[in-house]
């Protein structure tokens, strides 16, 4: 891959999409009720984040390859969301994760695994 792809990969990889932007804004006010009140009035169209970040306990345990495979596909490469809250599931598929740059943290049951 030539040196200019590469970098476009990245710089295009880096861009917030507007879930980044919510839960990146979200987890900066999360622990001041007044800046969350507003912040959930400011936000009150985007019902399907709203409801996850209201109910966690609720979003689904087990994630189904549908969720995440093309039709007629049995592998798919894609960006995982930065600033999501932790979702506790399962999957009933296998799950590689790969950091092309910076770091993360992934959180298995009890255990925290740097990559």
């Amino acid at each position: 891959m030539k040196k200019t792809n590469y970098n476009l990969i990245i710089k295009s990889l880096k861009e917030l999409n507007n879930n980044e932007l919510f839960y990146k804004e979200y987890l900066k006010i999360k622990d001041n009720p007044k800046e969350l009140e507003k912040f959930l009035s400011d936000h009150q169209d985007d019902t399907e984040n709203i409801w996850k970040i209201k109910n966690p306990e609720l979003v689904s345990h087990i994630m189904e390859e549908e969720e995440f495979l093309p039709l007629h596909h049995n592998v798919a490469i894609l960006k995982h969301n930065r600033y999501t809250p932790l979702f506790f599931h399962k999957h009933k598929f296998f799950e590689i994760v790969y950091v092309l740059t910076g770091s993360c943290k992934n959180h298995f049951s009890e255990n925290v695994l740097t990559l």
